[in-house]
């Protein structure tokens, strides 16, 4: 399965509600392909984060971030 553009918005633009909603909504469609699909393998491309040119290393390289929360797969 291929995403691209997830457009994640990072820690310093949009306001809080925009960007809970935003990831709750992709969330829930990241789980619903993985449930419906069920895809051996997931790749993620293209512009995952909104606020690429602004952000520092040290956001950009946090294992916990934003991606990791939004596109968290859970196995049974």
């Amino acid at each position: 399965m291929f995403l691209t553009d997830t457009h994640l918005l990072g820690p310093r633009n949009g306001h809080w509600f925009d960007k809970l909603r935003r990831e709750w909504q992709m969330e829930r469609a990241f789980q619903t392909a993985i449930s419906y699909f069920k895809p051996d393998v997931v790749f993620l491309l293209g512009d995952l984060f909104d606020e690429g040119m602004t952000s520092n290393d040290e956001v950009s390289s946090d294992p916990e971030g934003e991606e990791h929360i939004v596109m968290d797969i859970v196995t049974f």
